[in-house]
């Protein structure tokens, strides 16, 4: 009988550990995965919901004004702390057509607002968002988070 090579058989064995160990690590580095800002999103909910109550407020209330939407916009920018969060409010039956921010209690107009047939665009941050326009009064906003050097942006 022959007597096997076992020298050779280890180093086969290591060779295959070696280049598995090696693809394992290639695999894991160049996966990727989604990310997302759950803290901005979380906002941009309440936010959707909280200015849905101011609305119905200001249409069951006739007497309150654009001060509810100013103060309900600064009292929100405060709780949102380090978010960018921009207010669009567009009245056709007043004319009014504003988009400003708040910097802590100062009101600040920001970017470039369109309001044309059937939408309103609003350019801000090298970006156009476009909104539905609506009868009445038009309530949105845009949400900027940066985090992890990556640009989060929500609209509402």
């Amino acid at each position: 009988m022959r007597e096997v090579n076992k020298k050779g058989q280890f180093y086969l064995i290591a060779a295959i550990i070696i280049a598995g160990i090696l693809i394992a690590i290639s695999y894991a580095s160049n996966y990727s995965q989604k990310r997302v800002s759950y803290e901005a999103q979380e906002i941009a909910e309440e936010l959707r919901i909280e200015a849905e109550y101011v609305l119905d407020y200001e249409l069951n209330n006739p007497g309150a004004g654009i001060d509810e939407f100013q103060d309900f916009s600064m009292e929100f920018s405060d709780y949102a702390r380090d978010k960018d969060i921009y207010f669009i409010l567009v009245d056709l039956n007043n004319g009014l057509q504003d988009a400003y921010k708040y910097t802590g209690a100062t009101k600040v107009q920001f970017g470039e607002l369109y309001v044309g047939s059937g939408e309103i665009q609003y350019t801000i941050d090298k970006g156009t968002y476009t909104f539905p326009l609506e009868e009445g009064k038009n309530f949105y906003y845009v949400i900027i988070d940066y985090k992890g050097g990556e640009k989060y942006v929500y609209t509402g």
